[in-house]
């Protein structure tokens, strides 16, 4: 049994600069909701939180003034986030409002028709609603205002370092592997995921930006050493990718998704079915299998199983799929199909297939 030299991986500098390059426009791009929303954002609520009660109406400091309830409204937004609120009143010298409310609750609940309520205004807008002993914030309240631009930021930035972390990999890793699904890169994918949402949700339960950058910038750490470990782990454990499979021949004709290809007159390199059964092993392009069918010879002598490789026509596009490396004479041949479906294949052929990694064939 002959084979041709061993596939060389996909080259990894392209894919090195293109994650350099979106690496470096996310960290750019994080910039914009950290420094020109999130920053004035969080300004806002300091100088709120640090001005004073004053009775001069001054723009800077907190004053109140007394009004009536017209009437509450329950907007309907079609949101997640639930419906608007809003409360509409008026002042003693006349003037109305119309006020979204942060919320139902307490103030927007209990506020009825004529009831008095205090108002407090701070640089010319009204930031608080209070009806007897409750007291509510209304939409303009700047506490808080930083938390979603923040959420942005360091999603991005989580983004960008993510890809960062992938140029790293494909240019330590990627040449020594021909795996289209890195076995290396599960753990990997599962943590870093975990990365962006926590770095979304960092902001809303922290106490500001900082803390909750540095509640990301930890986490950072940790998956960068889980997934370094992880990768050193199943480079060292994981020589051999062959994947140990039992024939079965199937006793009734079985259909199934499936992808021939080789310098054979049988090539169906795009997603065809096969069909399998008594007297009977094709492709067609029929779903059902019925119709134009071309025959796939049971002479085929299959050398092993393995995962997806790069340099396979399809890399890529059926990754559930696993492949099997054949010889028709000294043409390499490759039938990709489900792993629950490639035993009735192994079952046409009628020969043991190898469980331990030949040197293997390469699709020309």
């Amino acid at each position: 049994m002959s084979s041709s030299a061993e596939p060389q991986p996909r080259p990894a500098r392209r894919h090195v600069a293109s994650q350099v390059v979106m690496a470096v426009v996310l960290a750019l791009a994080a910039s914009i909701p950290l420094f020109f929303f999130a920053r004035p954002a969080l300004e806002e609520e300091r100088a709120y939180t640090a001005s004073a009660v004053c009775t001069t109406g001054g723009r800077d400091c907190r004053h109140t003034v007394a009004a009536t309830v017209d009437k509450t409204e329950t907007e309907s937004t079609g949101k997640k986030s639930g419906p608007y609120y809003w409360l509409s009143l008026t002042e003693k010298d006349g003037t109305a409002h119309r006020l979204r409310m942060d919320g139902e609750y307490p103030v927007f609940a209990n506020a009825s028709r004529g009831d008095a309520v205090t108002v407090t205004y701070w640089r010319d807008r009204i930031r608080s609603v209070e009806l007897g002993n409750l007291r509510q914030s209304t939409a303009e309240d700047p506490r808080g205002a930083y938390r979603m631009p923040t959420a942005i930021g360091l999603t991005l930035l989580a983004l960008a370092y993510l890809f960062a972390w992938s140029a790293c990999w494909t240019a330590r890793w990627a040449g020594r592997t021909r795996a289209a699904f890195p076995r290396e890169l599960r753990v990997p994918a599962v943590v870093f995921t975990l990365l962006v949402g926590g770095a979304f949700g960092a902001p809303f339960v922290t106490d500001g930006p900082g803390p909750a950058a540095l509640l990301v910038a930890g986490a950072a750490v940790v998956v960068t050493a889980l997934s370094a470990v992880w990768t050193a782990a199943m480079r060292r454990r994981h020589t051999d990718d062959t994947v140990p499979l039992v024939p079965r021949v199937p006793d009734e004709e079985k259909v199934f998704p499936g992808v021939v290809h080789g310098e054979v007159p049988y090539d169906r390199p795009g997603r065809v079915v096969l069909v399998v059964g008594p007297g009977v092993f094709a492709t067609s392009l029929d779903p059902t299998g019925t119709s134009y069918r071309t025959a796939v010879p049971r002479t085929l002598v299959p050398v092993r199983v393995r995962p997806p490789y790069v340099t396979d026509p399809h890399a890529g596009a059926y990754p559930k799929f696993l492949t099997l490396e054949c010889l028709d004479g000294e043409t390499p041949v490759f039938i990709s199909a489900a792993e629950k479906h490639l035993p009735w294949v192994l079952g046409m052929l009628g020969a043991p297939v190898q469980t331990t990694a030949p040197q293997p064939a390469s699709p020309k």
